[in-house]
């Protein structure tokens, strides 16, 4: 469950607080991400680089996950809400 986010949008950075399932302390991740508008009602996410207080979670991202798997197209509202907040 995710207790706490924020984020940098000057630096594109993303930093948040996950309680896992089988974790005792809550997880930190910092997130550099850039966002893509490949048309102008899409919107895509690109995670550029992640660091985690955990190393199983880095270590996973590298070996296992593609860098071009790093992308995620977000649903045209929430792309709409960051475009009208500025992020």
């Amino acid at each position: 469950m995710l207790s706490s986010i924020s984020i940098d949008s000057n630096q594109k950075v993303l930093r948040c607080s996950l309680n896992l399932d089988g974790e005792k302390e809550p997880v930190d991740a910092e997130v550099e991400y850039e966002l893509e508008q490949p048309t102008r009602s899409e919107m895509i996410l690109r995670i550029k680089n992640l660091k985690a207080s955990k190393a199983w979670i880095e270590t996973v991202l590298d070996k296992f996950v593609p860098k071009d798997k790093l992308a995620f197209p977000l649903p045209k509202h929430i792309a709409l809400a960051m475009k009208i907040i500025g992020l």
